[in-house]
C-alpha cells in the first residue's frame, strides 16, 4: 500500500517508501534532505499560497517556548505556530486532492 507521512519526527533522511515523506522538525533549508521523493519538494515550492519555508522548524523559535516567553512574545509565537500549522494543513489537502495514498 502507498503511504504519506508529514511532519513526523525521525523521518530524515526519509525512508524510500511508495508514497510521500516530508519530515518534521528539520529547518526549511534542509527540507530536501527530509523529503521523498526529492522531486516532491519542487512541487511543494510551486504551490500557490504556500510558503514551503513555513514547513521547516526554527530551533530558535522553538527554544523560546521551552525557555519561557517574555511578556508580549506569546501572541507572535502562537501566530507563528498557526502559520506553520496552516502550511502543513495546506500541504495535506493538496496531497489529498492530487494523489491520495492509502
Amino acid at each position: 500500500m502507498r503511504a504519506t507521512t508529514l511532519n513526523f519526527y525521525g523521518m530524515a533522511p526519509p525512508p524510500q517508501i511508495d508514497g510521500y515523506v516530508v519530515s518534521g522538525f528539520v529547518p526549511w533549508r534542509h527540507l530536501r534532505h527530509g523529503t521523498h521523493p526529492k522531486s516532491f519538494l519542487d512541487e511543494v515550492k510551486a504551490l500557490p499560497n504556500l510558503d514551503y519555508r513555513d514547513l521547516g522548524m526554527d530551533i530558535g523559535e522553538e527554544k523560546k517556548c521551552v525557555q519561557g516567553l517574555h511578556d508580549g512574545e506569546q501572541e507572535p509565537w502562537i501566530a507563528l505556530q498557526c502559520t506553520r500549522d496552516r502550511a502543513w494543513t495546506d500541504l495535506t489537502c493538496h496531497l489529498l486532492r492530487a494523489d491520495r495514498t492509502e
